[in-house]
């Protein structure tokens, strides 16, 4: 049976089971929110597992593709289609890699994320999002940056976060406007 709690004000889960004995009938009420929330999070756990399974293998592919498009790249003549092609090479490899962290962090939904840090430069971080987003042409985007901000930060969860960030801030201009992103040291602080 669904309820709220007294005690918490929440929608709770109860279990009422009815016994009958030589004094009348015993009647054993069970809250069973705890238990049932665990039982979801598990079978979300367990569908995540499912999902990043079928996800990674075509993402494998596609990563052992663009490895082998990279080394017969370098058999090309060096010039401006090639340079081009090496550029797109990487960026659906830095795109493959987001996407494997997050299929990841999605398997990862019910323990605790493990954040791998490092030295990112969060000006290269905001530029190549930039480039991926699609930015509509009525949206004008101003980008001030400090060249040289390096941050210690695991750099696949800063690019989700700002990667969000903007495009929220899109979805949230649909007649155009103005998108501001600002990253610069402000201050200094200890370790």
């Amino acid at each position: 049976m669904n309820t709220v709690s007294r005690e918490t004000g929440h929608e709770a889960i109860f279990e009422i089971s009815t016994y009958p004995s030589t004094l009348g009938i015993i009647v054993i009420v069970e809250d069973k929110t705890e238990e049932e929330r665990t039982k979801r999070l598990s079978a979300i756990g367990q569908t995540a597992g499912m999902v990043g399974h079928d996800i990674r293998n075509p993402l494998q592919a596609i990563v052992g593709d663009l490895f082998l498009l990279n080394e017969e790249l370098k058999t090309m003549p060096n010039n401006e289609s090639r340079k081009a092609m090496q550029e797109s090479i990487e960026s659906n490899s830095e795109n493959a890699s987001y996407i494997n962290k997050i299929v990841s962090d999605l398997q990862d939904y019910t323990r605790p994320l493990k954040p791998n840090l490092g030295e990112v430069n969060v000006k290269g971080i905001i530029d190549n999002i930039i480039v991926v987003a699609s930015i509509p042409k009525k949206i004008e985007t101003e980008i001030i940056n400090d060249e040289n901000l390096i941050i210690k930060t695991d750099a696949a969860y800063l690019r989700r976060v700002l990667t969000n960030l903007i495009v929220n801030a899109v979805q949230a201009m649909p007649k155009g406007g103005k998108l501001t992103v600002s990253a610069e040291e402000r201050g200094c602080c200890s370790n």
